[in-house]
């Protein structure tokens, strides 16, 4: 089997894999209940589709969706907002959209593997395919600490591993594609693949800033490394990166840093590093199958031209991740690629070429890796069939959002609990209270006062108070909002649209 054959076969499973579960959830969300499109972090999934209802209204700047009364734009998020705008042509859905994208940008992944594992790191036939494999379907060892109560970052940090980038979202697994793009072009010379250079920095740039940021580094890094070894420096690749994805980066840091609700919206958007033991339990058992390797090259001295990126790559992710800073986590983004390319080096290292061995070694690799991921496709499915109300809609809620949708403004605000509130920017386009808590500024003290609103425990003052400072045109009364209690204003109140268990009122101006 050859490459092109081998890369076919197994990214035609990855993609059966990860669309199989999106088509058999709706079935297993139960009668009277509508799946909410998302089997992974639907909290954050949801405010993707957020952000392409403004493209599909015909915005093209991002003006904060889960946050009311706020109305500047800003150019950021422009690939969802651009997915937006795409439903709107072609009078699709979001949800089909955002999925197709999805698939689309998991097939420009394999196709980027492919050409950095060819021309870059210079893999054939078994090596090549086990590599692929293993980048395409690998994950750690976090089903064995599942037994035990704890969740590892196998489960959950998506952006760390392509298969769980693919299986939630477009702009993971896209931008881990730019990334693989940009890091084979350092390779190549040519004044054409300067100008490629430059368009895919700008993409990756617009798509994922934090991967432009670690591009940026591992350039540089490279750079210098040839400089030490063969006392050459380009700094043409460095410098066409920086004009292209590094203004991109800067002007969108920038314009976070001129409206101050984007400074606070960005103020508590804190994304910890995990702990070091959860580190090496994710990454397991291709971490220590890479640090063996590289302990190998180094005790040898025989680090060649193909280990040299996926070495920079690794060694810059992981001194990275345990810098101080509020966003350290984003800096692990696409770390499981080096560290398996390195650890399949490591397996034919180790062997010493025997087919008998390398096969053996292998599929446990394969096997213990899958694991976590075959454990988290049906527990989520799981979740869904036990209507956690995350992942899933009432057709009561469905119809009350779809008639808001048709008969409300693009500028209304709306309250509901927040819950609900997570889904109703990209399903009206309306903008909440209070909905997520990175994207709503002020979440903490949002959250608190829509929960106090509906426990009561204002007074009926209070209450027409807080209506009208926060400029509420509607309130939606609905089982989620019952758990939490009925204010005491929507006596006052007359519902404008009414089914079994949801209510819609209009507050008067």
């Amino acid at each position: 089997m050859n490459n092109r054959q081998a890369v076919v076969l197994i990214g035609s499973i990855l993609l059966i894999i990860i669309s199989l579960p999106y088509l058999v959830a709706p079935k297993l969300a139960g009668i009277g209940n509508e799946f909410g499109g998302f089997l992974i972090n639907p909290l954050d999934g949801n405010t993707y589709l957020a952000k392409m209802y403004e493209g599909y209204q015909g915005e093209w700047l991002f003006t904060l969706p889960f946050t009311a009364n706020h109305t500047q734009g800003a150019f950021l998020f422009e690939f969802y907002i651009f997915l937006g705008h795409i439903a709107r042509w072609l009078h699709l859905p979001l949800w089909t959209v955002f999925h197709l994208a999805r698939i689309l940008s998991t097939i420009l992944f394999l196709i980027a593997l492919t050409e950095f594992l060819e021309k870059v790191i210079d893999l054939k036939g078994k090596q090549f395919a086990l590599c692929t494999a293993l980048i395409c379907f690998g994950s750690g060892l976090g089903w064995i600490f599942i037994l035990f109560g704890q969740v590892t970052s196998d489960f959950w940090v998506a952006e760390a591993y392509p298969f769980l980038s693919s299986f939630s979202n477009p702009h993971f697994i896209l931008g881990m594609a730019l990334l693989l793009a940009i890091l084979t072009r350092t390779e190549i010379r040519g004044g054409k693949n300067l100008a490629v250079l430059w368009i895919l920095g700008i993409s990756l740039g617009i798509i994922m800033p934090f991967a432009a940021v670690i591009a940026g580094i591992i350039v540089v890094a490279r750079e210098l490394w040839r400089w030490f070894e063969e006392h050459k420096f380009n700094p043409l690749i460095p410098v066409v990166l920086a004009l292209g994805a590094g203004t991109v980066v800067l002007f969108q840091y920038w314009q976070t840093l001129q409206d101050p609700l984007l400074v606070g919206w960005n103020a508590q958007n804190i994304t910890s590093t995990v702990p070091l033991w959860d580190l090496l339990v994710s990454f397991s058992p291709i971490i220590f199958l890479a640090m063996y390797y590289l302990f190998f090259l180094v005790k040898n001295k025989s680090i060649n031209s193909q280990d040299r990126l996926p070495i920079i790559w690794a060694i810059v992710l992981l001194v990275l991740i345990f810098i101080p800073f509020s966003l350290q986590r984003r800096f692990i983004f696409g770390l499981y690629i080096p560290l398996s390319i390195l650890a399949i080096r490591g397996l034919f290292s180790i062997s010493c070429n025997k087919p008998k061995i390398i096969n053996y070694f292998s599929l446990m690799i394969l096997v213990v890796s899958f694991l976590t991921n075959i454990i988290f496709i049906t527990s989520n499915l799981s979740i869904v069939q036990s209507q956690n109300s995350m992942f899933i809609l009432s057709q009561d809620e469905s119809s009350a959002l779809r008639w808001l949708r048709e008969n409300t403004e693009n500028s209304d605000i709306l309250i509901s609990s927040p819950s609900l509130s997570n889904f109703i920017p990209g399903r009206t386009g309306r903008k909440v209270v209070y909905g997520h808590p990175f994207e709503t500024v002020d979440a903490q003290v949002r959250e608190d006062e829509v929960n106090n609103f509906y426990a009561n425990f204002f007074s009926m003052e209070e209450q027409r108070k807080y209506l009208i400072d926060q400029s509420i045109d509607w309130v939606i009364q609905g089982p989620r909002e019952r758990t939490i209690g009925e204010p005491a204003i929507l006596e006052e109140l007359l519902p404008a649209f009414q089914n079994e268990t949801v209510a819609v009122y209009k507050v008067a101006p």
